[in-house]
């Protein structure tokens, strides 16, 4: 199935699942709400990924399914969103809500956030790819900078 074109398009998966792009996360900044920076279809792709990567999962937090992503470049995590303090997050998490059973995603501002801290064994997967250091995901777990 083809990406969504424009902002608020729900779109169904080769797998079945449905996914939304969502305009807040879009449209300027609003609050400590971080937006995408990088183009609708790498957003769709990201989230492709994160299922197939690291599979749903129940969030302990609010017992959404979630699953993570990233956005990579020539081996190496880039940059897929941004704060409000124009900070690069390189972490996506996606969501899936029981009342509608779309999908959406965010780039996940785990400094700010700690519902944002990606699980651990994404990170782990992340760190077994070599886009980690064993340093640097000790720190993201802790919610403290790293450079990226």
């Amino acid at each position: 199935m083809p990406a969504p074109t424009i902002v608020d398009q729900t779109v169904t998966t080769e797998c079945g699942q449905l996914f939304k792009t969502i305009s807040k996360h879009r449209n300027g900044l609003i609050g400590n709400i971080s937006r995408w920076t990088i183009a609708i279809s790498d957003e769709y792709n990201c989230f492709k990924n994160a299922l197939a990567y690291t599979g749903k999962r129940v969030n302990q937090y609010d017992s959404l399914e979630l699953c993570w992503g990233i956005h990579t470049s020539y081996g190496s995590l880039s940059k897929l969103g941004e704060n409000n303090n124009s900070t690069n997050i390189k972490f996506a998490k996606f969501t899936k809500h029981s009342n509608n059973r779309e999908w959406h995603g965010y780039p996940a501002d785990y400094q700010y956030n700690p519902q944002d801290v990606p699980e651990t064994s994404f990170l782990k997967k992340l760190k077994e790819e070599n886009y980690l250091t064993k340093a640097k995901l000790n720190k993201i777990i802790q919610g403290k900078s790293c450079n990226l």
